[in-house]
C-alpha cells in the first residue's frame, strides 16, 4: 500500500463507451434500372437487421465506510530541521478502524508540485521520523495518513511549508587567556592579535582602534572561517588603545576589546641636585623624568662612585620617592651621585648626574672613640638640642645663642 488514496486520480472506466443505436433510414437508390417486377403483385421488403446493444457498465468496488478506515493523525509538527534534514512528528488518531491497524504513511510534495512522494514504502508503526539527505534550498509540504487493512485514512498535512537551508549560529568571540589583561608590547615588536570566533555561515568580521577605522598602511587584517588576525609588524606608541573585533551575522552580533600598551624605556630625572653633606652622609634629591615610557615607573635606581677609582656602586633599587640618604660614606673620599628612572623595559638609556661632588671631610670628630656634643639654648625656655658626631642638630624653634 502507497498511500496515496487521497491524492490519486480517482479509477476511470472501460476505454470504450456503448454507441447508441441509430435509426436506419430508408434504402437510397442505386442509379441502377430496376428489375422488372414479376406480374401479379410488388416484391416483398427485406427484413431489417436489430442495432448491437452496448456492453453492461464493470462493476464498481465500493469505498470503505468511513468507521473502517483510520482518522487524522494529531498535531503533525516539525522537530528539527537542519541543512539536509527534516524531522517530524505526530500524535495517533482519535479512531484506528475496525480492521487491523498496519502504521503510518509519510508523504512529502515539493513545493509547487502536484505529486505527494511516499518517504517508506511501507506502513511504519513509530510516530516520529527523520528524513535525510535533502538538497540545500528545498521547499516541501509534509503529511501523514494512518493506514489499515481497509485502506489509508485522511492525512494531516502541515499548514507550511519546511525549507531547508543552513542552519544560523549565532556570533560568539572567544578571546585567549592572555589578552584578556592589557597586551603589553615594546616600542619595535610585532603586535599578533588573533582572536577565534565562531558562527554559520560565516560572519563578517570588522575591527576598530579606539573608536575608529583603523589605519590600512601600517595595520593588517586577515579574517578566515573560524579567527581573526590584526598584525602590526613593527608598534610605535601610537599603537596603544582599545582594539575591538565585532562579528556580525543575520542582525545578530558579538564584540571583544583587547587593550594593547605599547611601551619602550623611560626617560632619566629631569634634574638632580646636592642638598647637603654631613659626617658620612649625602642628601640627594630629583625631579621625575618628563617622559615615562608610557606606562608607570617602578621606581629609581640610586648609584655613587667616588672620585678616586671612578666605579659605580648602587645604593637603592626601585626606591620610589624623589629624595634620600646615602650614607656610609668614607672619610676623605669624594663622591657623585646618579640616578635612573626604571619601569617594565628596564632603566632609562642614560642618568641624572650630580654636579657637585661631596667631600667627605677629615674632622676630629670622625676619629674613633671621640665624641662632641654641641649645646644650644632656646632663648628664654631653656631648652637643650644635641646631635652625635656626624648628624647636625636642625631644630626650628631653636638657635645658637
Amino acid at each position: 500500500m502507497t498511500g496515496k488514496a487521497t491524492s490519486e486520480a480517482p479509477t476511470r472506466g472501460p476505454g470504450e463507451t456503448a454507441s447508441e443505436s441509430a435509426d436506419v433510414g430508408p434504402p437510397e437508390p442505386s442509379g441502377k434500372v430496376a428489375a422488372p417486377e414479376s406480374p401479379g403483385g410488388d416484391q416483398a421488403p427485406k427484413p431489417q437487421e436489430p442495432a448491437p446493444q452496448a456492453p453492461a457498465p464493470a462493476a464498481t468496488k465500493p469505498a470503505p465506510p468511513s468507521e473502517d478506515v483510520p482518522s487524522a493523525p494529531l498535531l503533525l509538527a516539525v522537530e528539527d530541521v537542519s541543512e539536509s534534514s527534516v524531522a517530524v512528528s505526530w500524535e495517533p488518531p482519535e479512531r484506528l478502524g475496525k480492521l487491523g491497524f498496519q502504521g503510518y504513511v509519510l508523504e512529502l510534495r515539493r513545493e509547487g508540485a502536484s505529486e505527494w512522494v511516499p518517504v517508506n514504502a511501507r506502513p511504519m508503526m513509530v510516530t516520529q521520523q527523520t528524513v535525510r539527505n535533502l538538497a540545500l534550498g528545498d521547499k516541501f509540504f509534509v503529511r501523514v495518513a494512518a493506514v489499515n487493512s481497509a485502506g489509508s485514512g485522511p492525512p494531516a498535512v502541515l499548514d507550511q511549508p519546511v525549507h531547508i537551508q543552513e542552519t544560523i549560529e549565532a556570533p560568539k568571540i572567544r578571546v585567549p587567556r592572555h589578552l584578556r589583561q592589557t597586551y603589553i608590547r615594546q616600542v619595535g615588536e610585532t603586535i599578533n592579535l588573533q582572536i577565534p570566533f565562531q558562527g554559520n555561515p560565516k560572519p563578517q568580521a570588522s575591527w576598530t582602534h579606539n573608536g575608529h577605522a583603523l589605519d590600512s598602511q601600517r595595520v593588517n587584517v586577515r579574517t578566515g572561517d573560524q579567527d581573526s588576525i590584526l598584525f602590526i609588524r613593527s608598534a610605535q606608541r601610537s599603537d596603544s588603545g582599545c582594539y575591538e573585533l565585532t562579528v556580525q551575522l543575520e542582525g545578530l552580533e558579538a564584540k571583544a576589546a583587547i587593550n594593547v600598551l605599547v611601551i619602550e624605556k623611560p626617560g632619566c630625572p629631569s634634574t638632580i641636585r646636592l642638598l647637603d653633606v654631613w659626617g658620612c652622609n649625602a642628601a640627594l634629591e630629583w625631579t621625575p623624568p618628563q617622559d615615562t615610557g608610557n606606562t608607570e615607573l617602578l621606581g629609581y635606581t640610586v648609584q655613587k662612585a667616588d672620585r678616586k677609582t671612578g666605579q659605580w656602586f648602587t645604593v637603592l633599587e626601585r626606591y620610589h620617592p624623589t629624595t634620600c640618604t646615602v650614607s656610609d660614606l668614607i672619610v676623605g673620599n669624594s663622591y657623585s651621585f646618579r640616578v635612573f628612572s626604571e619601569n617594565l623595559c628596564g632603566l632609562s638609556e642614560s642618568a641624572a648626574v650630580t654636579k657637585e661632588m661631596a667631600h667627605i671631610q677629615k674632622t676630629e670628630e670622625s676619629q674613633p672613640g671621640l665624641q662632641r656634643q654641641t649645646e644650644m639654648t632656646c632663648g628664654a625656655s631653656g631648652c637643650l638640642a644635641t646631635s652625635s658626631v656626624g648628624f647636625p642638630a636642625h631644630s626650628p624653634l631653636c638657635s645658637p645663642p
